[in-house]
């Protein structure tokens, strides 16, 4: 039995078309068993042209054609990093040592302070005790 990235990208043998599927199992198996999940076609799931293939009606071959041309440019274009990235190191907790304090000052410094309202409230704590420094 091939796992489910193998099964789609293998064509489909003779033993698992649904017309020998039907006549292989008894008929009350069939009715018994749920209908399949409905699923969304989209461009990677669209099948690919094959040599072997037979012609498709003209009426639909533009479509098709179309899609098949922004398949294959979606899929030959190298992976961009893009938000995922981003959002895996968004929250993460990072070494933050540089000795000209850039990444101190931008998260602790004053004007991070005043961007905040918790950030304004520190200030003026500070600032009503009398601190020489405010911040960062």
């Amino acid at each position: 039995m091939l796992c489910l990235r193998c099964s789609r990208l293998a064509p489909p043998s003779p033993l698992t078309t649904l017309s020998s599927l039907r006549s292989a199992l008894p008929s009350t198996a069939l009715r018994i068993s749920s209908p399949p999940a409905r699923r969304n076609i989209t461009i990677s799931t669209l099948p690919r042209p094959t040599l072997s293939s037979p012609r498709l009606e003209s009426s639909t071959s533009p479509i098709l054609s179309t899609l098949q041309s922004t398949s294959t440019t979606s899929t030959t274009s190298p992976p961009s990093s893009g938000l995922g990235s981003l959002l895996l190191t968004r929250g993460a907790k990072r070494d933050t040592y540089d000795p000209s304090h850039l990444v101190r000052k931008r998260r602790h410094g004053f004007l991070a302070r005043l961007r905040t309202r918790k950030g304004r409230n520190t200030i003026n704590r500070r600032r009503t005790k009398g601190r020489r420094d405010l911040s960062h």
